[in-house]
């Protein structure tokens, strides 16, 4: 079961979606503070024109002192003669701010069933790794039985056989025998394939049938190895 708890990918990725959902809810609740910018623009300007009179209220006309044509206007920009610049501070706290206190309560509640299905999974695993403990065992017992069996059926083959050298039995009894071995031997089989089924089911809800098989993935373009344990 530790094993099973510690290798199982889809135990790993419910746990790993836990830990985006607690990135979530920080996220939402950092949300819920005022927010504070420094702001800072810095910019140049440049002026030309033509030479127009221009007219100002309470003042006499005068003429323009931006002169020039476009190139001009380069010129001036470069220089330096019409820059400005803008530092300041912004600070904005929305009212009650219920919007980002939704998002946060609703990522709660996600996490929330996302813990549900956690704890709903770690009940099927230890469920899984206990039915596949059963059957291996099980199927284990078989095989110490049939091969009890097959033991039995050599020795009393080879009984009838020396009867059988001695003129105390017959071939039907020998085939008999031998027809006994066999389907001793049959079951042993059947009792070993069940095993390394019950083997099989057991490591696939352990998680392990990667590392058994030294099989390598690939995430991202980087290769996984998985060590055997």
């Amino acid at each position: 079961l530790e094993i099973a708890f510690e290798k199982r990918p889809d135990l790993l990725s419910e746990r790993m979606e836990l830990a985006n959902r607690d990135i979530r809810i920080e996220y939402f609740d950092n949300q819920m503070l005022p927010r504070v910018d420094l702001e800072a623009t810095l910019g140049v300007n440049g002026l030309a024109g033509g030479n127009r009179p221009v007219s100002l209220s309470g003042f006499n006309a005068s003429t323009s002192p931006y002169r020039g044509n476009f190139s001009d206007a380069l010129s001036d920009m470069s220089e330096g003669e019409g820059y400005e610049w803008y530092v300041g501070l912004r600070m904005s706290c929305p009212l009650g701010n219920r919007a980002a206190a939704a998002r946060l309560r609703r990522a709660g509640q996600e996490k929330q069933k996302v813990i549900y299905l956690l704890k709903s999974l770690e009940g099927k695993v230890e469920t899984d790794v206990k039915n596949a403990m059963v059957a291996v065992e099980g199927s284990l017992e078989r095989v110490k039985v049939t091969e009890h069996f097959e033991k039995l059926a050599e020795i009393t083959l080879e009984q009838e056989m020396e009867r059988l050298k001695k003129g105390l039995s017959d071939t039907f009894r020998v085939l008999t025998f031998q027809n006994n071995l066999i389907e001793a031997r049959i079951r042993k089989v059947t009792a070993l394939v069940d095993f390394n089924k019950g083997l099989a089911g057991l490591y696939r809800a352990m998680g392990t049938n990667l590392a058994r098989f030294n099989i390598v993935a690939e995430l991202n373009g980087e290769e996984i190895n998985y060590e055997k344990n």
